[in-house]
């Protein structure tokens, strides 16, 4: 099913990127990775937050915060 579901993201021409419980990235599909220039392995490595602009971080952290509660 997993399988399944990462080919149906990666049809879409929609940006998705998924975290862990921990925060970190555990997926991104192909549209991702081509607008913002990482592959997979690349993203990982990354928090969520430092892919955002810092002019959009303050919203993006407080829409997280309400999110993970």
């Amino acid at each position: 099913l997993q399988d399944m579901l990462a080919e149906l993201l990666d049809e879409t021409e929609e940006l998705v990127c998924v975290t862990d419980a921990a925060g970190r990235i555990a997926y991104v599909n192909r549209a991702w990775q081509a607008a913002m220039g990482y592959t997979a392995d690349e993203a990982a490595a990354f928090a969520p937050a430092e892919l955002v602009s810092a002019e959009h971080r303050p919203a993006f952290l407080a829409a997280a915060r309400r999110i993970h509660a």
